[in-house]
């Protein structure tokens, strides 16, 4: 059973960078993805002047809920994060309490549900800010006192934007214009 769960989130990332990829090509950017089991990135995008951007994809296939908690937006997915590989990122960029990123990385989150996919684009910074609310607020526990953030860890839309600022969810969708900005 374990192994079908691994398998099927093995390959709905693949679906999600190919999609990704081939949605850059029709929104008029080069793109090249990158193979490999430990690459740091998906998606290289080279823009008309030489100028390059990294694209981490994250795909999701399953809405998020819970029995406790219903969604905060109709389509909020959850995302997968390595913690230790972020909060290593993080170091290069100052430590989990500074507000630095790097310019040339973005986001992909790509939703497969339905009969298209949907993407949410964002700049690095941006996810940066939310993981680190969420590891801040895991360093405050009492409970965890000592131990170091480890695992999987889930991000969703509603970890990024709180449920006043819904109308911002959607000005990420489709947010080419975010990455054009930077190769232009």
């Amino acid at each position: 059973m374990k192994k079908i769960k691994v398998q099927k989130r093995y390959f709905t990332q693949l679906a999600g960078e190919y999609l990704a990829a081939g949605e850059l090509f029709r929104q008029g950017f080069f793109a090249s993805v990158t193979f490999g089991l430990a690459k740091s990135f998906d998606i290289f995008v080279s823009g008309q002047k030489g100028k390059l951007a990294r694209i981490e994809v994250k795909a999701s296939s399953d809405p998020y809920f819970t029995r406790k908690r219903p969604p905060v937006y109709p389509n909020d997915h959850k995302w997968h994060f390595n913690i230790q590989s972020i909060i290593k990122e993080l170091d290069e960029y100052g430590g989990v309490g500074s507000n630095h990123a790097p310019s040339d990385k973005f986001y992909v989150f790509v939703t497969l549900c339905g009969d298209k996919p949907d993407y949410y684009v964002f700049e690095a910074q941006m996810i940066y800010n939310a993981l680190r609310n969420k590891i801040n607020r895991f360093y405050h526990k009492p409970k965890y006192k000592g131990r170091k953030p480890s695992g999987r860890w889930d991000l969703k839309l509603s970890d990024i934007f709180n449920y006043k600022q819904q109308e911002k969810v959607y000005l990420q969708k489709d947010n080419w214009n975010a990455l054009r900005r930077y190769l232009n």
